[in-house]
């Protein structure tokens, strides 16, 4: 868990693409308007195509949300994405509207070389994009960052079944951009990272827990106490062990062998914390709906 939190050292905040994005989201020019929202609500909800082809604006609406166009366009363009765990509960994510705006702009810009009959120009912002995200997805550092991928490489596939429908058989696989060809890899579509970055936050969140609590100044005795006499009852590096193999199990798809009673006897307070570690089968599986994304995407209509 420790090896797989290691900066790789060929990553520098000038080459991360996290470090640009983690500065840059949450500005103000990346807003959208109220037309580009309803419109791609009414996308996900009806026929998009007939949804946008009743719509004359498409390209302006794309003019008008050049910035943001112009922020994802840069953000695409670093060779790495790192993002470091959370040090602890108060530090908050960037927000990831504007990046997931940016992506529908896309879209619309594929749809409108769509109707242009421009494939080339289409296949070029699919590979843009499904590129991007696929090396976002492998490099997540935490769940909540790592679901936002999958979300993001599931809208890319569903927008691309709208595409495919304005073009002719033969065009579609002139269509398809290289990152559609190849298979979702083992380091993609594992869990593996995201839990390494959650091992670490709850490492920190005890930690900062247990440190504030002796801290505080309005501490009443009887609990000072308290904490004091569990003290022996809790073994930070234990618990902190314990968690890790728990995680390395659920993203290992391994079953852990169930330990007796007297194993209680040791480090009971940390066992206790750790009981209450979530199953995570549910968001493995959303992981493992990508590759029939993928292979229905290249199949010709």
């Amino acid at each position: 868990m420790r090896t797989l939190q290691e900066v790789p050292a060929e990553i520098t905040p000038d080459n991360n693409g996290y470090e640009y994005f983690r500065q840059h989201a949450g500005a103000t020019e990346h807003m959208v308007s109220d037309t580009f929202s309803q419109l791609m609500r009414q996308c996900d909800t009806e026929d998009c195509n007939a949804v946008l082809a009743a719509q004359p604006n498409v390209a302006q609406l794309i003019d008008e949300h050049k910035p943001l166009i112009d922020f994802y366009q840069q953000v695409r363009s670093y060779p790495h994405w790192y993002e470091p765990a959370l040090a602890d509960a108060a530090q908050a994510l960037p927000s990831y509207h504007g990046i997931m705006h940016a992506q529908q702009l896309l879209f619309l810009q594929a749809w409108l070389a769509a109707q242009q009959q421009d494939i080339p120009t289409v296949r070029l912002l699919l590979q843009q994009d499904l590129q991007f995200w696929r090396t976002v997805l492998s490099g997540n550092n935490l769940l909540l960052s790592k679901m936002i991928s999958i979300e993001a490489v599931k809208r890319h596939f569903s927008f691309a079944t709208v595409l495919k429908q304005q073009i002719e058989p033969q065009q579609q696989a002139d269509m398809m951009p290289d990152s559609w060809l190849a298979p979702f890899t083992p380091e993609e579509l594992s869990l593996l990272q995201a839990l390494s970055g959650e091992w670490v936050f709850g490492d920190n969140a005890i930690a900062a827990a247990l440190k504030e609590d002796l801290a505080r100044d309005d501490i009443a005795i009887t609990e000072q106490l308290s904490i004091v006499l569990l003290k022996p009852f809790f073994l930070m590096q234990a618990t902190s062990n314990d968690r890790a193999a728990m995680l390395l199990a659920q993203a290992n798809a391994e079953v852990q062998p169930i330990q007796p009673w007297y194993s209680w006897v040791y480090n009971p307070a940390g066992k206790l914390i750790n009981s209450v570690t979530p199953d995570y089968s549910s968001y493995q599986k959303r992981l493992e709906g990508l590759e029939p994304l993928r292979q229905q995407a290249i199949a010709i209509n």
